[in-house]
């Protein structure tokens, strides 16, 4: 099984821009995020 992720996200503020642009291709059977927050994985 193989697993394709692609995330866009553009965020703009004011005075400030963010971009976020990732693509991920796995064949593994799991797959872990890890990072100090999980707020922000669901």
């Amino acid at each position: 099984m193989s697993m394709q992720i692609s995330i866009r996200k553009r965020m703009v503020s004011a005075d400030r821009q963010f971009e976020l642009d990732i693509a991920f291709d796995s064949d593994s059977r799991r797959i872990a995020l890890f990072g100090p927050s999980a707020r922000a994985r669901a």
